[in-house]
């Protein structure tokens, strides 16, 4: 009998399965009408992991390559066109912060990503932010942007100014430290006069 890792060395189930039936029941210590089972709700969990993986992520990834995220300013790119589009499409347009823009690097696979996804969307909704501009990149379908960035991990947040990065990127879901550098990276507010 050959040597093998969890359920087989080959990926989920491919060197396992590659097993006679009577290695496997022998393996297991099990009938085979209980093996077959097993196996079963095994198969079946994988297609609904693998379904419940593609429908998540965020509304609008796969319709186009720009879509907008529901409730909040945060604008989704899904190819490396037009994640360098919007990238430099924010400089004209972006007020007194003159072309900052905050990017969230993360994967449609990724807990945490999707756990800071509201906080991310409510921290575009913040007024003191209304001149920084918020993207979405999926590492997964803008490789050639995850790579000029360096992005090793996710989620991954980079701040750009005039598209160059500004600082170091921040990584790990750390909103405290995204809106201290945001506040440091805007232009100071202009006091009130008082006539």
């Amino acid at each position: 009998m050959r040597r093998m890792g969890w359920l087989g060395g080959n990926g989920v189930g491919k060197g396992f399965m590659g097993l006679d039936f009577e290695t496997k029941t022998k393996f297991f210590g099990l009938s085979p009408g209980l093996l077959f089972m097993i196996y079963l709700c095994f198969a079946i969990g994988m297609r609904i992991h693998r379904a419940r993986r593609r429908l998540s992520g965020i509304r609008g990834y796969g319709r186009g390559s720009v879509a907008e995220v529901e409730g909040s300013r945060v604008v989704a790119c899904t190819t490396d066109k037009a994640f360098d589009d919007k990238c430099r499409g924010a400089a004209p347009t972006a007020g007194k912060a003159k072309g900052l823009v905050l990017v969230d690097f993360t994967a449609s696979w990724c807990g945490p990503c999707k756990h800071f996804a509201p906080k991310f969307s409510k921290m575009s909704a913040d007024p003191a932010f209304a001149d920084v501009a918020f993207l979405k990149v999926d590492i997964d379908q803008c490789k050639a942007s995850a790579r000029k960035f360096g992005v090793k991990q996710v989620p991954t947040f980079v701040l750009l100014k005039g598209g160059k990065p500004l600082g170091s990127p921040v990584v790990g879901a750390r909103e405290a430290e995204l809106r201290e550098r945001l506040t440091a990276a805007l232009p100071p507010a202009e006091p009130k006069k008082d006539r």
